[in-house]
């Protein structure tokens, strides 16, 4: 069933990148590529995968890896780490495109937008500290938030700040249990949930200390 779902979605996407005058596709995962591939090669459109994580599924990743026009890896150790006799092979279409940030993106978070966040959010004194990202499982929230009740009689002046939302309703259900853990833990007014926000950065240099929980991470870009 899962193949005639992918043979029909083929049509749709052939349909699309035909209509919109796609040039590239970019895939950010092993399952997208796979999954945008068939409709994009009857478009005669290239795919271009972007390797962001760890590749754990030896089969569907040595497909996907063959199937790309173009594999981009974020670090050399990250392209190094699984399948290096097939990317020797593969080399002529493998590059690595290094992360990072836009400096004027950072001095942008000047004072005026710090003490607009310092005071929205009401932070006051004592440690505060941040994490930024996605609402979903792979970044371990729950994990901080089960820690902190932990060690929140010890450290009566600590707060947190977690900056970002669920992007996408699939995670809506885990953003709403994060919302439960804090009132069970009897957090709600040591923990904020801000989310979605452009001036992340601003926040972020507001705070004492970065937390990044992740379980696993492609990027890590707000580290």
């Amino acid at each position: 069933l899962t193949a005639l779902d992918l043979v029909r979605y083929a049509g749709d996407i052939k349909r699309f990148l035909k209509r919109e005058r796609i040039d590239v596709v970019y895939a950010n995962s092993v399952r997208t590529m796979i999954t945008v591939w068939l409709g994009a090669w009857r478009a005669g459109v290239p795919v271009v995968l972007y390797v962001k994580g760890q590749l754990e599924n030896p089969w569907l990743d040595r497909l996907a890896l063959w199937l790309a026009h173009r594999v981009i890896f974020f670090s050399a150790a990250n392209r190094d780490e699984r399948y290096p006799a097939l990317l020797r092979r593969l080399r002529r279409k493998v590059a690595i495109l290094e992360i990072g940030l836009d400096a004027r993106q950072l001095e942008a978070a000047d004072a005026d937008a710090r003490a607009a966040v310092r005071a929205e959010l009401g932070l006051g004194r004592g440690v505060v500290m941040v994490g930024v990202g996605q609402l979903y499982a792979p970044k371990g929230w729950h994990h901080l938030i089960a820690a902190f009740g932990r060690i929140k009689d010890e450290l009566p002046d600590l707060r947190l700040v977690i900056v970002g939302d669920a992007v996408i309703a699939e995670h809506a259900a885990y953003e709403a249990h994060l919302r439960d853990r804090i009132a069970q833990e009897r957090l709600t007014d040591r923990v904020i949930l801000t989310g979605w926000r452009d001036a992340a950065l601003a926040i972020v240099s507001e705070c004492d200390l970065l937390v990044h929980p992740s379980l696993a991470e492609g990027f890590g870009r707000a580290v």
